[in-house]
């Protein structure tokens, strides 16, 4: 066994699925209960959930890139259909992440306090998230091409405004305390 600080190891859900009688092969009946595991569990080593969730998408856009490539026809549809169904994943349980930040234990979240998503969009518009916000905003989070994209994609408006409300918040905060620092206040305004 490696000591990579990454790599963790669902001891229940193992015991869990060799007592049903299954192997401890990945497939695509059990990924969403590995996956809901892992987020669930609370890893000390582990990286927070949010972030977790962005690498994998990361990861499964990489690997896309090299389905490209394959001769044959029905394993790279196969692939493909893999794939999209992680990435899909992913961008689901960011939403349910987001929207229930509770749902998953997050150290990150307590030493920060501020949305993860605050940190994407930063990644996003910015080589450097200390441009903006003058420190660490709970780490330098980017995601691939297409992220943003497909985790507000589909989405009714009840459920976006509470994460773009908090994102607001969020960036309010870090403006106003960024202004403080620089010595602005006394009166005007509105």
């Amino acid at each position: 066994m490696t000591n990579d600080s990454q790599i963790v190891y669902l001891q229940i859900t193992a015991a869990e699925i060799l007592s049903e009688g299954s192997h401890l092969k990945l497939s695509r009946d059990l990924i969403k209960r590995v996956l809901v595991d892992r987020l669930s569990g609370n890893f000390a080593s582990a990286e927070p959930p949010f972030q977790y969730l962005i690498e994998i998408y990361r990861h499964v856009c990489e690997e896309q890139k090299k389905i490209v490539n394959m001769k044959d026809k029905l394993v790279r549809a196969h692939m493909e259909t893999v794939v999209n169904q992680a990435k899909k994943l992913s961008v689901s349980y960011c939403r349910i992440h987001l929207s229930n930040p509770d749902m998953f234990p997050d150290k990150d979240r307590s030493r920060f306090n501020v949305s993860p998503l605050l940190s994407l969009v930063f990644g996003e518009v910015s080589s450097s998230t200390n441009t903006y916000g003058g420190g660490p905003i709970g780490g330098s989070v980017g995601a691939c091409p297409g992220f943003i994209y497909e985790l507000f994609r589909d989405l009714d408006y009840e459920s976006v405004e509470p994460r773009l409300k908090q994102l607001y918040e969020d960036l309010r905060g870090i403006v106003y305390r960024r202004w403080r620092v620089q010595g602005g206040g006394g009166g005007g305004g509105r």
